[in-house]
């Protein structure tokens, strides 16, 4: 018989398309892929997907200790104060559960994937949550976070006899290359001339600075893609949200031709596809650059959030990051894309990290599995 598990996450509960709420691709595919990667290690599953913002009252704790086996949440960078959309009165974070309502839970718990999202510079969380998601990590059969960044911030709210439940869980899509094997293998190879360009735009004051400083800087990354234009590179600007498309604009000023593709409102196996024939991407946001590595595509991340950073010391490859704050960004970026592009190493390299991953997958997907049974 298969079990049933409630999987709490930003995706359409209420139509069953997976396609996220907040138009967001990293998470339209993150969320899928979670629940495929589970599909995989447990058999087949009824999923009951829950809308991660919606109360979660003691009503509905009856309800989901009474009709599920099992409480997923993730993954996603879900450790954030203010997400649009989201109540974080009572958590402090995106998961709409008080205290009282995890403790009364008494189904197996699984928080996986999920990360520290705080931006730089940003105010730290309520006094609601350090006793919400203390309450969380006590409860839970299995706590993984995306990046030991995330796994060390956490741990900084939690008293010290929680510290050791903190485990290390990569992002689904950092693996999507042994999830989906079939979609793999059926791809055409990437042609040697396709660069990927990605930006964000949300919450701009934290990723930039100043505005004359932002003029500068996404600038400078027009200028710097438009080298490999003229080297032959065919851009194609991929906005994983629909604000993305901003950087269009500064690829014009400098005469940079691209094409753009709007990914916000498309579906997991067409993310995956796009991907997959694309020889590197230039990215801002955390997916843009976990669902290329899972695809053991090359990547070169502009890092303008901790948490990019974060993924790169775990695959071991810092030098693949240019920091926004970096003096010297714009040479830096040029040389980083031209040092990744041009090398016969960086395939095995992304390979052999990727293995890394699916490695640390594997042994929690055995651990879940057996408390799950």
């Amino acid at each position: 018989m298969s079990k049933s598990i409630a999987h709490f996450g930003v995706h359409n509960a209420e139509t069953g398309q997976p396609i996220a709420v907040n138009a967001n691709a990293g998470d339209t595919l993150l969320f899928q892929a979670t629940r495929d990667l589970f599909t995989r290690f447990l058999g087949e599953i009824d999923w009951k997907m829950e809308a991660l913002w919606k109360p979660v009252d003691l009503e509905k704790v009856n309800q989901l200790n009474t009709e599920r086996d099992a409480i997923l949440i993730g993954g996603g960078g879900l450790f954030l104060r203010d997400q649009a959309g989201a109540d974080a009165a009572a958590s402090g974070w995106q998961w709409n559960c008080p205290t009282a309502s995890v403790q009364a839970l008494d189904k197996p718990l699984v928080v996986f994937g999920v990360g520290y999202n705080r931006f730089r510079d940003q105010k730290d969380f309520d006094s609601a949550f350090a006793e919400q998601i203390s309450a969380v990590v006590d409860k839970s059969t299995f706590f993984g976070l995306r990046n030991h960044g995330s796994r060390y911030a956490i741990r900084r709210y939690l008293p010290t006899s929680l510290h050791h439940r903190v485990r290390y869980q990569p992002c689904p899509t950092t693996v999507a290359w042994h999830i989906y094997p079939d979609l793999v293998q059926k791809a055409p190879l990437p042609s040697g001339k396709k660069l990927v360009l990605n930006a964000a735009f949300d919450r701009r004051d934290m990723r930039f600075g100043e505005k004359g400083r932002e003029e500068a800087l996404l600038t400078a990354i027009a200028r710097v893609v438009g080298i490999f234009a003229a080297k032959g590179w065919e851009i194609i600007l991929a906005n994983h949200k629909p604000q993305d498309a901003e950087i269009g604009s500064y690829l014009e000023r400098e005469s940079v031709a691209y094409t753009a593709v709007d990914l916000a409102q498309t579906y997991p196996e067409d993310i995956i596809k796009f991907y997959l024939d694309k020889d590197v991407t230039i990215g801002m946001r955390g997916h843009a650059q976990m669902i290329p590595f899972g695809l053991r595509r090359k990547i070169v991340s502009i890092i303008s959030h901790d948490k990019i950073g974060w993924f790169l010391d775990d695959i071991g490859h810092p030098e693949w990051g240019v920091d926004v704050e970096d003096a010297a960004f714009e040479q830096k970026l040029e040389s980083t894309i031209r040092s990744v592009t041009e090398s016969k190493s960086v395939a095995n390299e992304i390979e052999e990290a990727q293995k890394r991953l699916w490695h640390f997958t594997e042994e929690n997907m055995a651990e879940i599995t057996e408390r799950l049974a």
